[in-house]
């Protein structure tokens, strides 16, 4: 069941417009990446590629090796998979290797922003798993002829697979585990046309000779080699790395491009070309020699000869293929991250445009560095209460309550004024359900965000109301009333009741004589959890002139109205009708409102079936599709392996939830 939940969400993601290409219809390529990552960039925009094309559908990259004897090129390659929410990918690196020196761009990886890792990572270079033992352990796993090796630096590291025996991860000698198991090795190495008219000694060969020579004359596949002249001809732009990775504060391919050659600098596109021929050969990006041998020379030097039976070929390109692979590589190096594969350090707002559409996070949830008390100026607290009896609206006396189920005297108001806030401007708002819950997340977001230099992440300074609930939960409590109805009466409740109460309290008051709230319904908005977010949406949605930017986590789109409520009416299952039954949201004339919503891979009755009206995935699942069948401003996030208003949910999204929900306010 599991399973078939993530294939909707997957559905969902196609339709809604996420930025996220149709998958393959081919099977992925069973990928291995080998590189001397750190010694020139294009390694790295290799990597991202990769996972562009994971997330497309097109591989699956089984281990990164490394083959630059550097500790910190691991972790530097686990800060780029993390980034891309892969940070579980193994990783192997190479010992008595060659360029142990850091470079421009592996520093990268200890770079602090506020305290934190920029780039987060929980490998240690000296930590990282021998290269030779992790492909001897991969490649004994995978089936036979399955595997394909983009072999992106030296040689030594497959040089030593070969020479490996037997061990207790497979029972066959090197040379025997990759004839049996690898079907095809694409190697950037070597020149196969003249550079400036002149015979060229690449790099990569050059570094370690003799592990290139073993490979061309042992190795017991198929090679690819993609020649110096190849990535030379496709040069990555400038432009790009300058414009096309905005859509994330600090990417981490754009960040190291800069600082290994800083643009404007158009730089070639080797290490590319290996993995795009061998993801993509059906696409005619490059054409191919005919089959030979490749002989790498004492010096260094490649020579390839033709033969019927060899086991070589070479990549060549024409101006056309030079165009489509420039395009191919900007695309999806410059791709934001996937709804499949997002990270978990990586904000979800920037997976499409402005954050819109539908998002999977998880199943790592570390705590958003602005969640955290940082040291920053404080707002005040205050808090009073509101006796239920002295409602108009929610007097705690329906006649459709349960007796059984305890109803309050009176509810608590929690209020949080930002440090940020001056007085005597009207003020926006966001009250928040079921108070305090969550409420320290939102003022340490306050704090540190109202303040941010990013202008992209900040935060008006908006006030926050906390309102209790009545009493007791689901069908015939007094929250169950205020929160599953689906009427205007709790909007009204909120505007004409609890923000009055704010503005009259009297400690408030003091503190605050020119407090005032924003009539400006772009400048009010509703959040809650479960039953909470049902009712943040029902505001919004029956009272949009009131309250336009709901948030809801775990919402309860379920029939949890009460049996015997009037409302039922008009609407017989409840926030049901919302999604199915009478589908308001499709079929109701598009209204003003901005909605988050969100729900866990195992929120609440997420096995019940259809007809039981009650499961808490389905419903958000359906409703975050008709928003994005009506066009609304709308983002959808699905949690993985967590549950029903999951604490470490919060704790991960709440700042960007926050970020994207405000985002252009400027206040009246």
């Amino acid at each position: 069941m599991r399973h078939h939940r993530l294939v909707v969400v997957f559905a969902l993601c196609l339709t809604a417009g996420l930025h996220r290409p149709v998958a393959s219809a081919q099977p992925p390529v069973d990928l291995i990446f080998d590189t001397d990552i750190g010694n020139d960039v294009d390694d790295v925009l290799a990597l991202g590629m990769i996972h562009a094309l994971q997330s497309r559908g097109e591989c699956t990259l089984l281990a990164v090796t490394i083959s630059k004897d550097c500790p910190l090129a691991a972790s530097y390659t686990d800060a780029v998979n993390t980034f891309y929410g892969r940070g579980d990918t193994p990783i192997g690196i190479v010992h008595d290797g060659v360029t142990p020196d850091p470079g421009t761009f592996l520093p990268l990886v200890a770079r602090k922003k506020n305290g934190q890792p920029l780039y987060p990572h929980d490998l240690e270079g000296e930590q990282a798993e021998d290269a030779v033992t992790l492909l001897r352990r991969v490649l004994a796993s995978r089936p036979d002829s399955s595997v394909v090796i983009a072999q992106v630096g030296f040689s030594t590291n497959l040089a030593r697979l070969l020479d490996s025996p037997a061990d207790d991860l497979s029972p066959l000698s090197g040379r025997d585990l990759v004839a049996k198991k690898v079907k095809l090795l694409s190697a950037m190495a070597g020149a196969f046309e003249p550079i400036n008219g002149n015979r060229h000694l690449e790099y990569n060969v050059v570094q370690d000779i003799p592990a290139a020579k073993r490979l061309a004359a042992e190795w017991p596949t198929e090679i690819l080699y993609s020649g110096f002249e190849i990535g030379l001809a496709i040069p990555y732009p400038a432009r790009s790395i300058q414009e096309d990775y905005r859509w994330h504060p600090h990417h981490i391919l754009a960040e190291s491009s800069i600082a290994y050659m800083p643009p404007p600098h158009n730089r070639p596109t080797w290490d590319l070309t290996s993995v795009l021929a061998v993801v993509r050969p059906s696409h005619s990006y490059f054409g191919t020699s005919e089959p030979g041998t490749v002989t790498v020379e004492d010096d260094g030097g490649t020579r390839f000869e033709a033969a019927a039976d060899g086991r070589h070929r070479y990549l060549t390109v024409d101006a056309e293929q030079i165009a489509r692979s420039t395009e191919a590589f900007v695309n999806l190096c410059s791709e934001p991250v996937a709804a499949d594969a997002p990270a978990s350090t990586q904000p979800p707002a920037a997976v499409s445009d402005e954050g819109n559409g539908n998002h999977i996070v998880g199943p790592d949830y570390p705590v958003d560095p602005d969640l955290t008390d940082r040291g920053n100026p404080q707002g005040r607290r205050f808090e009073f209460s509101m006796p239920l009896a002295e409602s108009a609206i929610f007097p705690g006396t329906d006649a459709t309550l349960d007796p059984s189920k305890t109803v309050r005297t009176e509810r608590k108001i929690f209020v949080y004024v930002p440090a940020a806030y001056v007085d005597g401007s009207k003020a926006p708002v966001l009250l928040t359900l079921d108070g305090p819950s969550r409420l320290d997340l939102v003022c340490r977001a306050l704090d540190n965000l109202t303040i941010s230099e990013d202008p992209a992440r900040q935060l008006p300074a908006f006030i926050v109301v906390s309102v209790e609930n009545g009493g007791d939960d689901s069908k015939g409590s007094q929250r169950g009333l205020e929160y599953d109805t689906m009427s205007d009466r709790f909007a009204r409740f909120l505007n004409d009741e609890v923000l009055p109460a704010v503005l009259a309290n009297p400690e408030i008051r003091k503190a605050y004589p020119g407090l005032a709230f924003t009539s400006d319904p772009w400048g009010r908005g509703v959040m809650g959890c479960s039953s909470g977010g049902a009712a943040a949406l029902t505001a919004g949605w029956f009272r949009p002139d009131l309250f336009r930017r709901l948030i809801t986590y775990s919402g309860t789109f379920v029939d949890q109205q009460d049996d015997d409520a009037p409302e039922e009416a008009s609407y017989p299952l409840g926030a049901w009708e919302y999604h199915s039954g009478l589908k308001l949201i499709e079929n109701s004339e598009k209204k003003p409102l901005r909605i988050f919503t969100h729900v866990a891979e195992n929120d609440n009755r997420a096995d019940d079936p259809e007809e039981t009206y009650h499961n808490w995935v389905m419903a958000n699942e359906r409703t975050a599709a008709a928003l994005a069948a009506k066009g609304y401003d709308y983002r959808y996030v699905f949690s993985r392996d967590s549950r029903h208003c999951d604490k470490r949910v919060f704790e991960h999204t709440l700042a960007d939830t926050l970020v994207w929900m405000w985002r252009g306010y400027e206040g009246k």
